[in-house]
């Protein structure tokens, strides 16, 4: 049993407390492995080594503006590969793996034996969601570079297979806003905007391996933007845009129907981030207007409705945001804040007493967790 003890010089300390009982935010600059600033790039997050150690991927379409971090004892290390998309997303695996999808077909992952690379079939500008089963296999959701047809590709081994996503009469998907996570059974589950409805399928053990869609959910005006995650008990929640709001859609299995309803005003290009905790709670990260101004907000659910949104501190409403829980399930967010710098919003719970944030504040090394890793 080796005891880590993980120390992080802040470059820029703020505290924040929300409406959140004893929720007190930080903020630290994700700095390369010289130091430096990063700045101007969509991001995402993933947890490694037991949701203990955060990775950040981000992207501006290419190099120099992109790449990945992940955070070591004291500082920031780089990755080994540049991005050469837009849009990225992220995922964690159960074995404590991170990975990374662009629009570019390009996927980067994290794992025990070090960094790797793959590369999927997908197209440009339409983004892409990564996901890993309970076995830590990751799939990617995108569409097929030349046809535009939703694909579900997974690895298997080293290498990618892909399948597209077809209606019962064998016709392909084709939508740019869509989103994938797996269940407890390892199938795949997808929600999608048809063009004019809001749409779920599942494909597993359970549907014969073939597609199974669900009725029209909501008919939001084409969303640019869609994420969903599962709860531990395969609840659905799916949000997405419907011109200036931030909707969600979760199914309620007593009903057997969809509950929907609106969480927080939002602009229709606003980004945000969906993701589940180890309880089964669900999290959102997102940017929206508060008070005048672009403002990182955060809002959790754990089943029993939704608690916030928490107003966190200026960001960059046009870069997208990344999501993960450690492994207390406290939220850690990557975004780009409203000086153009890249930075992680991390709620440690354990408020530290007035004189401890003094000292904090004024550039001292803050030890963040002592922990028993197998």
């Amino acid at each position: 049993m080796k005891k880590q003890i993980i120390c992080v010089t802040l470059v820029i300390l703020v505290s924040y407390s929300s409406a959140f009982a004893g929720r007190t935010w930080f903020y630290n600059e994700i700095t390369d492995s010289h130091g430096n600033p990063i700045g101007w790039g969509n991001t995402a997050i993933g947890m490694r080594s037991g949701n203990a150690w955060p990775v950040v991927a981000y992207s501006d379409g290419g190099p120099p503006s992109s790449g990945v971090v992940a955070m070591l004892p004291g500082s920031w290390g780089n990755g080994p590969v540049n991005f050469t998309g837009w849009r990225l997303d992220g995922a964690t695996a159960p074995d404590g793996t991170v990975a990374f999808a662009d629009d570019q077909g390009k996927v980067v992952m994290l794992g025990k034996t070090g960094w790797g690379t793959g590369s999927y079939n997908g197209q440009a500008m339409f983004g892409s969601s990564i996901a890993f089963n309970s076995n830590s296999v990751p799939g990617v959701l995108h569409e097929a570079s030349g046809s535009g047809n939703l694909t579900l590709t997974m690895k298997s081994g080293a290498a990618w297979y892909g399948s597209t996503v077809q209606e019962s009469g064998g016709s392909p998907v084709h939508t740019d806003a869509f989103a994938l996570d797996f269940d407890s059974y390892n199938q795949a589950n997808i929600a999608f905007s048809d063009g004019g409805n809001l749409r779920y399928g599942t494909k597993g053990i359970l549907t014969g391996g073939q597609w199974i869609f669900s009725d029209p959910i909501d008919a939001p005006y084409i969303p640019a933007r869609l994420d969903m995650a599962l709860t531990n008990n395969d609840v659905p929640y799916v949000l997405y845009n419907d011109v200036d709001l931030l909707k969600y859609a979760i199914y309620d299995r007593h009903s057997d129907s969809w509950v929907a309803g609106i969480l927080d005003e939002i602009s229709c290009n606003d980004n945000f981030c969906v993701t589940s905790d180890n309880n089964g709670g669900i999290g959102v990260a997102y940017v929206t207007q508060f008070a005048g101004q672009d403002t990182l907000s955060f809002a959790y659910n754990n089943g029993s409705g939704w608690m916030g949104p928490e107003r966190l501190t200026q960001a960059d409403r046009f870069r997208g945001v990344g999501l993960a829980f450690d492994y207390e399930n406290n939220p850690v967010i990557s975004f780009v804040g409203g000086d153009g710098i890249m930075k992680i919003a991390y709620d440690p719970q354990e408020v530290p007493e007035p004189a401890t944030l003094a000292i904090l504040a004024l550039g001292f090394v803050l030890i963040r967790r002592s922990k028993e890793e197998r």
